[in-house]
This record gives structure tokens, C-alpha cells and sequence, in this order.
């Protein structure tokens, strides 16, 4: 933005509006407060036939040119140190799988090797969008339940928390940071539970969970609760346990090498949100297993 002659004269444009008579407040708008860059993304490939004529390729391709246009403004970002340079907002459903880009934008499709438009949106060229909108919470909640909650005197329990907050960045779309809330709500709690049972010993938990060759899933969730109570998550929920095996290894791979691993790192931005919001729905599973175990003997 702001770029030659007219840019700078932009730049440092505002206006300011009074009342006048009788004399009164003033507002007073800056050009550079408001400017709104525009970025454009192309994606060409070869496709048999005529112009699509479902819905699956064209949500596809945006989905594609947001991811791409989102890695350019990532590394834009962190180059140039501004904070204020967001991402193009997105919102992923966890629940019905789907994704809504929430800025302004706009597409059109083009026949490159004749240059000629393509009418793929009922028979148009292209289409326009306002943007989606996020509906607010409108939930009903158990007013005890709240109450409940706040009784304690305390914040609310750090991996339900982390919970939310898994949700929340899985909503945006940022997988990274969902995977590491995922992954660290449900080593919160695990461990809470290794500290407040008394069934075994403490030095017999730490003789189980201190194992260098098992996974910390297997250690956490299936031999430690076979110790202390004689069940384990892959025996309750075999998904749940294999989700929250991929998603720790996930969260190790990413504190120790700041990128994704296999299967992430070879998933397009859909596929990547689908696998997460799996995960999710098996943490929630895990932790509610988890609060079913028995601490102290009957």
C-alpha cells in the first residue's frame, strides 16, 4: 500500500468531520487506519472436460488459494515483525467439517490456453462475497453447573481450558496450535490422575510412566489406569487411544522441530482440519475416561 505519488499523499490523508453550530464534538478517520490491501492468488491446472459443475471442486480450489495465500502473509508477518498483519480469517466447523472464509473475496475461472471465461457459477464467470459471519455463542447452560464451577474459588480446570482454547484455533484454522493445546490437555489431566490416586504407590506409577520405550500414550492411558484399576483407553476406545497417540507425537514433533510430521504434513488444509477435529472429539472421549477412573479403593 501507499505506493508512489498517490500513495503517499494517502498516507498521511485523514479527515476530520465537527460539529459546527452549535460547537461539538469531533471525529477524526486516518486513511492508513482503515487501507486494505488486496492479494491475488492464481492456481492453474489441468482439468479434462468442461467447466465443473458441483460444488466440491470449486470449495477445493478456494480452500487451496486462502491456504496459499495465508502461508505468503505467515512469513510476510514474521519477517517484518507486524502484528498487525492478519491472516485471512477463516472459520472451520468441527462439527459438520466445513469451512467459511470470513473476509470479503472474490473468484473467477479462466480457460488459460484461450484466455476465454469459464461459466462455473450458474452459468457466470465469477462470484462475490461479503465474508461469512461468526454466530455468537446462544447455547443453553445449566446455571448450577456454572455455579458449580465458580464455587471452587479457582480458575477452571487447566486442560478443560486447553480444551476450549483447541477448539477455538481449530476454529481459525491454525492446526499447529490446536495440536498442541489437544496434546497438552490431555497430558495435564493424565498426570493430575497419576498424582491423585493412591491405589499404588507413587514410586510404582513413576516405575510405570518413566519407561523410555513405550509411547506416552500407551504409558499414561494403558499401563498406568492397568496398574492402578485394570483398564486402559485402547481397550475402551481404541480410536480415542490412537488419535491421542498421533496427536502427542504430533505436539513432541512440533516442540522439537517446529513443523508437522506424517500424516499432517502431507494434508491439504482440509484434510488437515478433518484429522484434527477427529482428534478433538477423541480427547473429549480420553478426559471424560480419564474423570471415570477411580483415584482411591473402594
Amino acid at each position: 500500500m501507499f505506493a508512489g505519488e498517490l500513495g503517499r499523499t494517502l498516507s498521511t490523508a485523514q479527515f476530520s468531520l465537527a460539529v459546527a453550530n452549535p460547537a461539538g464534538g469531533r471525529l477524526v478517520r486516518r486513511v492508513a487506519d482503515i487501507a486494505i490491501d488486496r492479494l491475488t492468488v492464481a492456481i492453474e491446472w489441468d482439468h479434462d472436460g468442461g467447466p465443473p459443475d458441483g460444488g466440491d471442486l470449486i470449495r477445493t480450489r478456494l480452500e487451496e488459494a486462502v491456504a496459499y495465500a495465508n502461508f505468503f502473509i505467515s512469513h510476510l508477518r514474521a519477517v517484518t515483525g507486524s502484528a498487525g498483519l492478519d491472516r485471512i480469517k477463516v472459520s472451520w466447523h468441527p462439527g459438520d467439517l466445513t469451512l467459511q472464509v470470513q473476509v470479503p473475496h472474490s473468484v473467477q475461472w479462466f480457460d488459460m490456453d484461450v484466455g476465454a471465461a469459464l461459466p462455473v457459477f450458474q452459468g457466470l464467470n465469477g462470484f462475490n462475497s461479503a465474508g461469512g459471519i461468526r454466530i455468537p455463542f446462544n447455547g443453553a447452560l445449566e446455571w448450577d453447573l456454572l455455579l458449580q464451577s465458580m464455587s471452587t474459588g479457582t480458575l477452571p480446570p487447566f486442560h478443560l481450558t486447553l480444551l476450549v482454547d483447541a477448539r477455538d484455533a481449530l476454529t481459525a484454522a491454525a492446526v499447529r496450535e490446536a495440536v498442541l493445546c489437544l496434546a497438552s490437555a490431555c497430558e495435564v489431566r493424565i498426570r493430575q490422575y497419576a498424582q491423585a490416586q493412591t491405589l499404588i504407590s507413587k514410586a510404582a506409577a513413576r516405575r510405570v510412566t518413566e519407561q523410555t520405550e513405550p509411547s506416552f500414550a500407551k504409558r499414561y492411558f494403558d499401563l498406568l489406569p492397568a496398574e492402578t484399576c485394570g483398564r486402559s483407553l485402547s481397550a475402551f476406545d481404541v480410536q480415542a487411544f490412537e488419535d491421542i497417540q498421533d496427536c502427542y507425537w504430533q505436539r513432541n514433533h512440533l516442540i522439537h522441530t517446529g513443523d508437522l510430521t506424517a500424516p499432517l504434513d502431507g494434508m491439504g488444509t482440509a484434510d488437515r482440519l478433518r484429522t484434527v477435529s477427529r482428534w478433538l472429539l477423541s480427547a473429549g472421549r480420553a478426559l471424560a475416561w480419564v474423570d471415570s477412573l477411580p483415584v482411591t479403593a473402594a
